[in-house]
């Protein structure tokens, strides 16, 4: 064998252990190996329903996804942490449905159809709406502030205010809820809000900067 070759050794050797090295970083990369998906699709007595509001919460991070429904009535949730989820679906004029302790595991893709079923429709007057806006103490509009209305079984919707610093959201059943706001810059308000059936409250926030 000649001298050249051995003398290739040390070279080729490098070149392996390298190639191993990325190889264990590629298959260990963050995300790629555990990510997991959710898909399925929204029926109601057979029928597909289109901009169904899906949201997955994680029970141990609190961490939330949402999208909608396509108008195959079909949904898609990717990337999604190993863990206990709670699901919910919203439909206007339909009650919400909710599914708990849904296990999603290392790496599976999961299908979760969800059959909204013969339930009453929601008549839409009964529904009700909260809105306001978020203020400097000076008067002048917090755009973008970021505005959390929680439900009393801990739901939460999410909405950000415009550049006139308002913000609103319907569709909501009546009951007590707790409305957390919060912007860059300023420290975050918290106010508690009962709404009544056929009602819109108004509850406007003022923050402080810190």
């Amino acid at each position: 064998m000649s001298s050249r070759f051995f003398s290739l050794l040390p070279i080729l050797a490098v070149a392996f252990v390298s190639g191993l090295f990325c190889s264990v970083v590629a298959l260990s990369e963050p995300g790629q190996a555990l990510a997991t998906e959710l898909t399925g699709t929204v029926i109601q007595e057979g029928a597909v329903i289109s901009n169904a509001r899906v949201t997955v919460k994680n029970q141990d991070t609190g961490l939330t996804r949402t999208t909608t429904t396509d108008d195959g009535g079909r949904y898609r949730l990717s990337g999604l942490p190993p863990g206990t989820y709670t699901i919910t679906c919203e439909v206007s004029g339909f009650q919400t449905w909710k599914s708990t302790s849904v296990r999603l595991g290392v790496g599976a893709s999961m299908t979760l159809d969800i059959d909204l079923g013969v339930q009453p429709i929601v008549s839409e007057p009964v529904m009700g709406e909260i809105r306001g806006t978020v203020l400097e103490n000076n008067g002048k509009p917090v755009a973008g502030a970021r505005v959390e209305i929680k439900t009393g079984d801990e739901y939460s919707y999410h909405e950000k205010t415009d550049s006139e610093g308002a913000y609103s959201r319907a569709g909501l059943t009546p009951g007590l809820y707790t409305i957390y706001v919060e912007a860059d810059g300023f420290l975050p308000s918290t106010k508690k809000v009962s709404l009544g059936k056929r009602s819109t409250k108004k509850v406007d926030f003022k923050l402080r900067r810190k």
